[in-house]
């Protein structure tokens, strides 16, 4: 008798479960409906974030590259400058550059 009593206790039992399965089911996708919109909505956020970040390390970029060029263009204009005052000194300069670097070169 207490066996026929306990399997009727457990199937009432798993009739409820089975009742409850259902609604746990739509609990599930409701829950997983909503990380899916939250982890969309901080994807964009970082998305965003990311974009500016690029476009404010591009644009200083391009500043520090115009900055550059034009005093690589001083420099260039200084040297074309020097050469034509001093034309022998800066032929014997250039030869000891290439001479050192020869020997530098050798060594190795």
């Amino acid at each position: 008798m207490q066996d026929n009593q306990t399997e009727l206790e457990t199937t009432a039992a798993a009739n409820d479960t089975s009742c409850s399965c259902p609604s746990a089911r739509e609990l599930a996708v409701t829950r997983f409906q909503q990380a899916r919109a939250f982890a969309a909505a901080k994807v964009n956020q970082i998305r965003k974030a990311a974009t500016e970040q690029a476009s404010t390390i591009c644009d200083y970029a391009q500043e520090k590259g115009e900055v550059i060029r034009d005093k690589a263009k001083k420099f260039h204009e200084a040297g074309e400058e020097y050469v034509k005052e001093k034309p022998t000194q800066s032929v014997l300069i250039a030869m000891g550059v290439g001479l050192l670097i020869g020997l530098l070169i050798r060594r190795r």
